[in-house]
């Protein structure tokens, strides 16, 4: 059988794959071309099957899918720690929300970017994400490869960032890209009461 060529073959201590695709102790591999997986299985199978630009032992470690964490709030990682211990609506209307309002699209980017490197240290490859200027935090996942469903978050009160109730933008830059997708969600207390829809 004639070898394939792959951009990137990762070999590591075990997999953590279906109930049909188990490998054996010091014996797990995935084949990469385009940044888009090949095959997975055994190290000693694709070793035989693939000619790597670059190959990669990871050792004592296990290749998994990513993981999707599905409720984010990602920029509001630089709100870490800030009037932390209080009761929901007393955090949120007399500390959040005041900051809030003076959100930028940069303090939104950088919040979203440092959030989006923690997701990636810890093997989270996706996510689903409701926030203010909430554009910024797709162009920040594209730019970093990160696949994400982005939502502007819809008030039923006044809004931080916007100052009306709800959202009435026009829709998110980058609308139907591969790696994202840009949805509308609900923010807040009785946020999702259908008068606001309408």
């Amino acid at each position: 059988m004639e070898q394939q060529a792959c951009d990137l073959l990762v070999t590591a201590f075990r997999m953590l794959g279906g109930a049909e695709q188990s490998s054996a102790a010091g014996d797990a591999a995935v084949a990469v071309r385009d940044g888009k997986i090949l095959e997975t299985g055994s190290a000693a199978e694709l070793e035989a099957r693939w000619t790597p630009s670059v190959r990669r032992d990871l050792g004592n470690a296990l290749l998994m899918p990513g993981l999707i964490n599905a409720h984010t709030h990602v920029p509001m990682t630089f709100l870490r720690g800030f009037a932390d211990d209080l009761p929901l609506m007393e955090w949120l209307t007399g500390h959040i929300f005041p900051v809030e309002a003076r959100l930028t699209d940069k303090i939104v980017s950088l919040g979203a970017r440092l959030g989006m490197y923690e997701m990636m240290r810890t093997g989270t490859t996706a996510f689903v994400d409701s926030y203010l200027l909430e554009a910024n935090v797709l162009q920040e996942a594209e730019r970093m490869g990160m696949r994400c469903v982005g939502g502007e978050v819809v008030f039923a009160f006044p809004s931080p960032a916007y100052g009306g109730v709800g959202w009435c933008g026009s829709p998110v830059p980058g609308a139907g890209g591969t790696l994202f997708r840009p949805r509308q969600g609900a923010g807040g207390p009785d946020a999702a009461q259908r008068v606001h829809y309408q």
